[in-house]
């Protein structure tokens, strides 16, 4: 694998936008939100890219027809630390991907967005709502706020976080309890993180807070967006139960880790 010089991100960018897929992670790379990593097959005319995140999601696109996948090979064979999840477009890739030895295969699901599946699901909790604290989430909360799916995974410091992303907090006893945060914006499109603090989950708390962060989404115009693994029920059920509607099942590879190895 060759990296791929920033100067030609453009390039990538440009290609991985056509995707028929949720690419918002890659685009977040590209556009330089965060520090990722480009990899190409051939660094003059390139055929296929790989891109991987800080949080572990990585994406392989491009002309899957045969060539020359020694590179990508090596890469597959190489313990990931910390654990990698990759996609895959078109989906010709998949067959290379999991003939390699090592690699778990899951699912990932992209979701749209039914404004009025959400509305009767919000009248549904509008009472609890009103009786929950539910705050912007502050540049002091940014670290305070722990666990797989938080604002510090997604964003370099909470500076950027609170001027490009921003969120929601549930308070309970003054702490935060759960937060709906955006983890990347681009165009009008928002995706949602969430995250419930272990000892305040089963509670609907993540329900709610989700809610307040679908509301400002909708104020300023912009588009909620949601993905995650099949495997996570937590997530997958809440996504419907706020009005997302499942529209793609990708494959979703885990690489082999150092722990693996």
């Amino acid at each position: 694998m060759i990296a791929l010089a920033p100067t030609s991100w453009s390039s990538a960018l440009a290609t991985v936008r056509t995707l028929p897929m949720n690419t918002l992670f890659v685009q977040s790379i590209l556009c330089r939100h965060v520090d990722g990593q480009v990899w190409v097959d051939d660094a003059r005319s390139p055929r296929a890219y790989y891109a991987v995140h800080p949080y572990g999601m990585a994406l392989l696109w491009g002309d899957a027809r045969d060539h020359d996948l020694g590179w990508l090979r090596d890469y597959l064979h190489a313990p990931h630390d910390p654990p990698e999840w990759l996609q895959v477009s078109p989906i010709e890739w998949a067959p290379v991907i999991e003939a390699e030895a090592g690699v778990t295969r899951c699912t990932r699901v992209n979701f749209r967005f039914d404004r009025d599946a959400y509305r009767a699901a919000r009248q549904s909790v509008a009472s609890a709502l009103a009786r929950t604290t539910i705050v912007v989430t502050t540049a002091e909360m940014f670290a305070q706020i722990t666990g797989s799916v938080v604002p510090m995974h997604f964003w370099r410091d909470a500076h950027q976080f609170v001027r490009d992303g921003g969120g929601f907090t549930v308070l309970v006893d003054g702490e935060p309890a759960a937060t709906a945060f955006c983890s990347y914006r681009h165009g009008d499109e928002l995706e949602i993180g969430i995250e419930t603090a272990p000892r305040h989950r089963n509670q609907g708390l993540a329900r709610l807070v989700a809610c307040a962060l679908i509301d400002d989404c909708l104020e300023r115009h912009l588009e909620p967006v949601w993905a995650c693994r099949l495997e996570n029920t937590g997530s997958f059920e809440l996504a419907k139960r706020l009005g997302f509607v499942p529209t793609r099942w990708l494959p979703y590879y885990q690489l082999p880790t150092l722990a693996s190895t």
